[in-house]
């Protein structure tokens, strides 16, 4: 009894003590040493599909990450001196020697500044997965995209730069496709495939501007999915994705 109080409440310690990031004045900006940010959690995210949800396969993975812990009166500072209002963390994959962009999220910059939010987790999912409930009804996945992960892991991962520089002339365009802040549950979508190396970065941002006022920061550590199980859901062999029987046109119905 008394371990099962204990364990839940040690988890919450470590998940709610980060130690405040590194602000350093230099000439015409900051140097922020964020520390070690860890990858906290990576899990398959399961999607019960099949004649009345009996088989489970993977929509794809749920990831849990901290963030940057910065103190209010350096958090004011840089929104006075250099402009930020936000701040950004960008996931990419690596995938076959290519690094493909997966997206970014944004962060409201006082956020960092609070206690008790020290981590946020986001979903990265099959396309099937991600676009499933607007096209059809059925518990069925397109032919070819009924995967589950068996192998995904956190790994190290040596970078050149332990810190980033804030600097006020630093204005570069950021066009890439920037999420709202949500603390979990926020949704990316990296196509048929997600096995490989999962990355991110963090920078400082201006929303208003769509630039970017910092150099970027990356995770020293990284998500691995070494493998997919392709699988045949049963029932569903002749499912064409479009609530249709494939390659015959008639309307899906189940196999008995």
């Amino acid at each position: 009894m008394f371990k099962s109080i204990v364990l839940p409440l040690m988890t919450l310690l470590i998940y709610s003590c980060s130690e405040y990031s590194k602000v350093t004045p230099i000439n015409g900006g900051y140097e922020v040493t964020p520390g070690s940010l860890k990858i906290l959690n990576v899990k398959s995210k399961p999607w019960k599909v099949g004649k009345k949800g009996k088989f489970v396969i993977s929509k794809g993975a749920e990831i849990q990450i901290e963030i940057p812990k910065i103190k209010k009166n350096h958090i004011d500072e840089m929104k006075k001196s250099n402009n930020i209002d936000s701040a950004i963390i960008e996931i990419s994959r690596k995938y076959q020697g290519h690094l493909i962009p997966i997206g970014a999220m944004k962060i409201p910059i006082n956020i960092l500044s609070k206690r008790g939010l020290d981590s946020l987790s986001f979903d990265i999912l099959y396309h099937s997965a991600s676009v499933r409930p607007s096209f059809t009804l059925y518990s069925c996945v397109p032919y070819n995209e009924s995967y589950i992960l068996k192998d995904l892991e956190i790994k190290n991962y040596k970078t050149l730069n332990d810190s980033l520089t804030v600097m006020s002339l630093y204005n570069k365009n950021y066009k890439n496709i920037i999420l709202p802040f949500q603390v979990q549950n926020q949704t990316f979508t990296s196509g048929k495939n997600l096995l490989g190396e999962f990355r991110l970065k963090f920078a400082f941002y201006n929303s208003l501007e769509q630039q970017l006022r910092s150099s970027f920061y990356e995770y020293q550590e990284i998500v691995i999915i070494k493998e997919e199980e392709k699988v045949t859901i049963p029932g569903c062999e002749t499912y064409n994705g479009d609530g249709k029987q494939r390659n015959e046109g008639k309307k899906f119905k189940w196999k008995r």
